[in-house]
């Protein structure tokens, strides 16, 4: 076995037997196996996972692995069959065997009772027979086909978890029984994924090599190992290529970050004992920092880019358990302690690979964020759990969205201007919706997605009256993509030549930007900010007429209304318990445009505003303010534009500040 000594066997069923909690917690986990028959497809039947979605709620349906043909929309319990439907409840089911089978090898490690051994062999043995016959089938974008499922890295993820169970149950099979196992499944799966690991830096390409990797250590195909770690693409280049300086996954999703981290931690638990373990590489280290450096303080996870789940802190508690258990860094304690403030210290990975006590830690402090270089994200922190994230990042390829210098906003621990993230890639309001420039809190030409660019920092600094970040983004053909493959969802003609530059002024209950734009040919400017609030009727607002856009993301926004604002506009929205004003200016003949759109998910809708100006330039001024009740806020806004300086007057009860932003 390679997961455990035995050593570490006997203390674990020591410790077991004192807190037999563990083995509920497991037997729970595979109720669904222990309660009903195995059921193995026997011939390729699954397909994707994302295909599992409501097309209307934009919701994950009800899995219930006794209900093959019936799938449930949680939201109005409207059933779906069919396809895409019904190949995406054999993932589950797929899925449902193979962590299974990894779960049950523990509880057989744990209590040597037979009824686990032998569910778990049950599950090995029988793919054994049917896999070397399933037909690779798939038409995944961006992915190769799969043969258990209908992409490489489902199948990848899947054996993952056979192939350490068959190594938690190798010693108790007989010399037929591992044969088949090696020979028909872990061999041909081996060889099929290799096959089909891409020359990219990609998160697939990390949990195939990983799957490799352990197939190749318990069938002893030293190729294999070889293939999978140190090889090009492997996981020692993939570690060195694929993370930015600051420990972000160079795809720019926190989702992904924690999705790599995810198949890296079982790398290291499988590993951890051998010559090939990579705890010691500084990014297999750094990947784990990166998520202290962003958390919200409502202690979420931030969305960006293909965001499809939403993550709370206490969500990561495994990967920090073997973090700390690995490293005993302060930090990783705090974030458990934090962790633990919600919720039980009763996971798997605090079990068989957490210390024994996680110390307080409570001197750690969160602090502001910016790095220009690397991930290219800036937090602002602020009393009352305000928070700012500015997005300057580089292009992340597939997986990103077209929403250089977005924001997202969030006072008194509540969102206000939110990142949406996505739903499942199989849902129509990926690709039309989620994914666009104009579902973002940027600035969009022509109704069109913004091209690859990576932007650059102009100036970060601490003054009297606040923090300035000055970032600014130019399409001018330079930017370098990422080493992977990608497609075309953006209009090149339509920002060719053109330059943003957005101007933040952090001045805790409020914030100013100078959102500056030129070399536009000719076309449609727009303003875009989505507000999780109601808006409070504005003066002179008239009802349009017909539907807003014929594009997508825009063609989804409906009750739109429109006024000619004069000089500055004030905008108010009413989120959750306090009040959120925007006061807007822009040099040019813009109009403003109210609306509703999808919320994600697309149960409920957020409000929209759009300062739309026709021409080949603009600048956009504005000021965020969010106050409760008992809070003072902004009576009036004054703004004076001189020669290439902006001042600011911001007015509050018997104060008057007045604020100056260079934009030369």
């Amino acid at each position: 076995m390679f997961q455990f000594t035995l050593d570490e066997i006997e203390k674990l069923r020591l410790k077991s037997k004192n807190k037999p909690s563990i083995i509920d917690s497991l037997e729970e986990e595979v109720q669904d196996l222990l309660r009903n028959d195995i059921l193995i497809p026997e011939t390729a039947l699954a397909t994707w996972n994302l295909y599992y979605f409501c097309p209307k709620h934009s919701v994950r349906l009800k899995f219930d692995i006794t209900k093959m043909y019936q799938h449930e929309c949680p939201v109005d319990g409207e059933i779906f069959s069919g396809v895409p439907y019904d190949g995406a409840w054999w993932v589950a089911v797929n899925e449902t065997n193979g962590r299974g089978c990894y779960i049950l090898g523990l509880l057989w490690m744990l209590t040597e009772n037979v009824k686990y051994l032998n569910k778990a062999k049950t599950i090995l043995t029988e793919y054994a027979k049917y896999y070397p016959g399933y037909e690779v089938h798939g038409d995944i974008p961006h992915n190769k086909p799969g043969k258990a499922f209908s992409q490489t890295m489902s199948d990848a993820q899947w054996v993952r978890f056979l192939a350490m169970g068959y190594d938690l149950i190798h010693d108790s099979l007989t010399i037929e029984e591992q044969m088949l196992i090696e020979e028909n499944l872990l061999a041909v799966s081996g060889e099929f994924l290799k096959k089909n690991r891409l020359k990219q830096t990609h998160n697939h390409e990390v949990l195939i090599s990983i799957s490799v990797a352990m197939i190749g250590m318990l069938i002893n195909r030293k190729d294999m190992i070889d293939f999978a770690i140190y090889e090009k693409y492997g996981l020692i280049y993939q570690l060195e290529n694929a993370f930015l300086s600051d420990g972000l996954w160079f795809e720019g999703s926190i989702h992904y970050q924690i999705y790599v981290m995810e198949m890296l931690t079982y790398y290291g638990k499988f590993f951890k004992d051998t010559r090939h373990s990579l705890v010691d590489h500084p990014n297999y280290r750094k990947m784990f920092e990166y998520i202290l450096n962003v958390i919200q303080p409502d202690n979420e996870i931030p969305r960006i880019n293909d965001d499809l789940l939403k993550y709370w802190l206490k969500d990561t508690a495994g990967f920090y358990e073997l973090a700390y258990g690995t490293y005993g860094d302060r930090r990783y304690a705090w974030l458990l302690n934090k962790c633990y403030e919600v919720s039980q210290r009763n996971s798997l990975d605090a079990f068989f690979y957490g210390a024994d006590e996680i110390p307080i830690v409570e001197d750690f402090n969160m602090s502001d964020y910016h790095n220009a270089d690397g991930s290219g994200i800036t937090v602002f922190r602020g009393t009352d759990k305000r928070y700012l994230l500015v997005k300057h990042s580089p292009y992340g390829g597939e997986h990103d969205h077209y929403d250089r210098l977005g924001l997202s906003f969030m006072a008194f621990g509540k969102n206000v201007a939110a990142d949406f993230g996505t739903t499942g890639y199989g849902a129509k309001l990926h690709y039309d919706y989620y994914k666009n420039s104009g579902s973002h809190n940027t600035v969009v030409i022509n109704e069109e997605n913004q091209p690859p660019a990576n932007p650059k920092v102009l100036a970060y600094k601490r003054g009297t009256d606040g923090i300035l970040l000055d970032a600014e983004v130019r399409w001018d053909g330079s930017c370098d993509v990422p080493d992977c493959h990608t497609t075309v969802e953006w209009d090149v003609e339509s920002y060719g030549n053109v330059s943003m530059r957005r101007i933040i002024l952090w001045c805790d209950d409020y914030f100013i930007e100078v959102f500056k734009v030129q070399g536009v040919p000719d076309k449609t400017i727009d303003w875009i900010l989505h507000v999780s609030g109601e808006l409070q009727e504005a003066h002179d607002m008239v009802d349009l007429q017909g539907t807003f856009s014929e594009k997508k993301p825009l063609k989804y926004l409906k009750d739109i209304k429109s006024l000619k604002p004069e000089k500055i506009h004030k905008s108010s929205w009413k989120v959750n318990d306090f009040n959120f004003n925007l006061f807007s200016y822009c040099c040019g003949d813009n109009r403003i445009y109210y609306g509703k759109g999808p919320d994600n998910p697309s149960i409920k809708d957020v409000s929209y505003i759009i300062n739309r100006i026709e021409g080949k330039e603009a600048i956009f001024i504005n000021v965020f303010e969010a106050y409760g009740e008992g809070h003072s806020h902004i009576e009036d806004v004054i703004i004076d534009i001189k020669d290439n300086n902006c001042e600011v007057s911001v007015s509050k009860q018997d104060n008057i500040k007045k604020h100056v932003i260079s934009f030369n």
